[in-house]
């Protein structure tokens, strides 16, 4: 997942950015895109499974993002490109069952971003 408008290519170093994931009832999962250090501007995050497919759908996006309604619900991004500390989402996980590794890629700067973000593991059942 890379930036369109963008020809340099990703950072090298470790990203400034985290993804926490928790439960928040048997059928939902709250996502959190949060920056360690400076604010980002842009975002564009997925839930995968083991075998690197989208599943599930997100439900709603705190903090300046959006649904990817394009891509039936499994990508969220951002709305503007306005300063963030952090952005929150609700995903379900529909049919998927097993593992699940939220991915994001997280653009600080026009031409500083990072990419294969990644959350733990966590398993839906």
């Amino acid at each position: 997942m890379y930036p369109l408008h963008l020809t340099l290519g990703p950072q090298r170093s470790q990203s400034p950015f985290v993804i926490h994931a928790s439960k928040e009832d048997n059928s939902t999962i709250r996502v959190m895109l949060t920056s360690v250090a400076e604010t980002f501007r842009g975002f564009f995050l997925q839930a995968r499974d083991k075998d690197d497919q989208r599943v599930g759908e997100f439900l709603s996006v705190e903090g300046g993002g959006q649904i990817m309604r394009v891509t039936k619900r499994n990508s969220v991004s951002h709305k503007s490109p306005e300063d963030k500390r952090q952005v929150s989402m609700t995903w379900v996980p529909l049919q998927h069952r097993g593992a699940v590794i939220f991915q994001a890629t997280v653009v600080q700067r026009y031409n500083a971003y990072w990419t294969n973000i990644r959350s733990r593991m966590y398993n839906v059942s």
